[in-house]
């Protein structure tokens, strides 16, 4: 496959969790789903200082140019993300209604151009249908490839003589991934290689003869393995034996006997490499400081596009994959690369930072130019008001130093300001200084804002990403004190008006934070995030829980798993406590939010939570998504009461700007 694609969890993706008791799955839904939510209020063309306003900038993603120029993306112009082409006249749908009510989640184009394999949940489920789109015309209707229901599909990849797609598949048993393969010739599915474990294709050689895959086994423990297509046979390229070692992003070189990848066995960070497919054997190409974020491969395997990570910023570097020399190293604007395709003469990147939302950026080999070649609309909204963070670093309770981005709200005069502190999701991801529309939309409301990339964070040596593996999990909450300790001892924050938001791993985070710290929080809000962790690897899907049980600790102990778990110190919660999860989440099953809100609800604790029937592991509709962002402005202005007469604070003179709850522009 010539795209590549890898991913950055950025902290307010909306991917957050919660829980109570270890019965599990037979929780009855107290808590009532969300309705259909009621049509917005505020014109985001009248109002720009309304939280309308900023969620309606767009943004654009996932590059992916054919041989002819012809450039595909995904974007969410109609309010979920479907696949577009660039035209001169603007963008072209290529996916939307009827087939695809609720847009797609990922694509992959053939190697002619021919045709598109689009894949596209229901409800957040990750329950994905794969279909075949043809490009060339809109003469002929998607044609299913995999509509199975009960089973989880994706990651598809082309034969390079474009026959059939080979992709993973959890049909035979719902637990394992086997690899599947559709033959367009007759439209069938039949099952290509049968294999325990989380398994996933990464590439195929450039003559069809060769299959990359990955068996995932939790934390940082990946192995390798090369398929030989005709007869059938795998051999394992990692070393056997190992308990830690990443092997991923492996590519086929130019002369189909070496490929290209990122590990970091051995070492302390991932590392750019090249393996002997003859014997397994591999060297490191060149020393960094900084650990490898991605790797993409020019269409005939001659040159590599690197992106280092760097604090969560991004380093482009283009080599040449028979020398090894660098082509390139442009100085980029400081920004966060999240996706990236290499075209001849060109690396097309989706490229954000803090003030510029997402887009489709071209960086020329020749003449080293970077610009933009999709430019989302910002709306009414003055971009010129966006902030930039700070990075800062700050000394946990072992005097280890953990980094983190500070943003200042609009209007700061020095004075201690109400202050969020954000808890990234993963929990072996990291804090990316990309644009988030919500993070500028609080500034401009005089909230501040701290992201910590805590022990547990990707980003920075394997040391580090351990550090809060199985029984050292609490080490990490500990961090987060940290984290409010030196917002006050600083005076940069308010001590009453402090709060605390995570996602997914982050909810739990949240949930620690106020069960461990009582009286630290004003505020804190929880998304899809968990709270027991007996329930959670019981009811998340079971391709999943072995993965899972790596980082947090397995079920056989379920004593620890009890001792971390904050449902189990639910008397101990005093902060207003904000819940939004999605009736469909596959990965945190929302019985967890259940047990939360009944627990706390039986104490008379107040607690509020939005439970939306259309979305699983965070929101992906833009309309679900502006129900939550109104209520997580009124429950930050009610609880953080930001000091109306700070410069920005978004509020207008004018009453008609502040609605009957008392919220700024709402």
């Amino acid at each position: 496959m010539r795209r590549f694609t890898f991913s950055i969890a950025i902290l307010f993706s909306l991917c957050l969790l919660v829980s109570t008791g270890c019965q599990g799955p037979d929780i009855k839904p107290d808590v009532p789903t969300s309705a259909a939510p009621p049509p917005i209020s505020v014109d985001p063309l009248q109002d720009p200082n309304s939280i309308e306003a900023y969620m309606a900038i767009r943004s654009a993603g996932s590059p992916d140019v054919q041989a002819d120029g012809v450039l595909y993306y995904m974007t969410w112009i109609t309010g979920v993300e479907q696949l577009y082409r660039h035209t001169e006249q603007g963008p072209q749908a290529v996916t939307g209604e009827p087939f695809f009510p609720e847009g797609i989640d990922f694509y992959t184009i053939s190697p002619s151009g021919a045709y598109a394999v689009v894949g596209a949940d229901h409800g957040g489920d990750e329950q994905f249908d794969l279909y075949l789109v043809n490009l060339e015309c809109d003469c002929e209707l998607p044609v299913p490839i995999d509509m199975d229901r009960s089973v989880r599909v994706d990651s598809p990849l082309w034969m390079p003589d474009e026959s059939a797609v080979i992709y993973r598949s959890t049909r035979r048993n719902g637990r394992d991934f086997d690899l599947w393969r559709y033959t367009l010739e007759n439209n069938e599915t039949t099952i290509f290689l049968e294999r325990e474990g989380y398994n996933y294709p990464t590439d195929i050689s450039a003559d069809g003869k060769m299959l990359t895959f990955v068996r995932h086994m939790g934390g940082s423990l990946t192995d390798l393995f090369l398929l030989d297509i005709p007869s059938g046979a795998v051999r394992q390229l990692s070393p056997q034996g190992r308990t830690s070692g990443d092997y991923s992003g492996a590519r086929f070189l130019a002369d189909g006997r070496r490929i290209l990848l990122t590990t970091d066995d051995g070492l302390e960070m991932g590392a750019l490499a090249v393996m002997e497919l003859e014997n397994g054997t591999w060297k490191v190409l060149g020393e960094d400081k900084w650990p490898v974020d991605g790797v993409a491969v020019s269409p005939d395997r001659s040159r590599a596009a690197v992106i280092h990570n760097v604090h969560g910023t991004s380093r482009l570097t283009v080599l040449d994959t028979a020398s090894w020399a660098v082509i390139a190293q442009p100085e980029l604007p400081l920004g966060v690369i999240s996706s990236a395709h290499f075209a001849e003469g060109a690396v097309y990147v989706t490229y954000s930072n803090a003030v510029k939302t997402g887009d489709i950026w071209r960086y020329v080999l020749d003449g080293g130019r970077f610009e933009p070649l999709t430019r989302s609309d910002y709306g009414p909204v003055d971009a010129s008001s966006f902030r930039m963070p700070e990075l800062v670093f700050y000394k946990s309770f072992d005097g280890r130093e953990i980094p983190a981005y500070l943003y200042r709200p609009q209007g700061y005069d020095g004075r201690p300001a109400p202050y969020m502190i954000y808890a990234h999701g993963g929990p072996e991801s990291q804090y990316r200084p990309g644009f988030i529309r919500n993070v500028q939309y609080n500034l401009s409301q005089g909230i501040g804002i701290l992201a910590p990339n805590v022990r547990g964070s990707a980003g920075y040596t394997r040391e580090y990403l351990n550090l809060d593996n199985y029984k050292k999990r609490m080490d990490s909450i500990k961090d987060f004190k940290a984290a409010a300790d030196y917002l006050i001892e600083a005076g940069i924050a308010d001590p009453a008006r402090l709060g605390i938001y995570g996602g997914s791993y982050g909810g739990f985070v949240v949930m620690a934070a106020i069960t461990e710290y009582p009286d630290l929080f004003a505020a804190a809000v929880n998304s899809v995030g968990i709270v027991n962790f007996v329930t959670f690897l019981q009811n998340t899907k079971g391709y999943r829980r072995a993965v899972r049980e790596s980082e947090y600790g397995p079920l056989s102990d379920p004593e620890f798993l009890k001792s971390i778990s904050p449902i189990f110190k639910i008397e101990r919660v005093l902060t207003p406590l904000l819940i939004v999860h999605g009736e469909n989440d596959p990965r945190v099953p929302v019985g967890e939010a259940r047990q939360i809100v009944k627990a706390l609800e039986a104490r008379g604790q107040e607690v509020r939570a939005e439970i939306f029937a259309d979305e699983g592991h965070g929101l992906s509709k833009l309309e679900n998504r502006l129900v939550y962002y109104r209520i997580l402005a009124e429950f930050l202005k009610k609880h953080l009461k930001p000091d109306p007469s700070v410069e920005g604070s978004g509020c207008s003179s004018d009453a008609a700007s502040v609605d009957d709850m008392g919220v700024c522009s709402e």
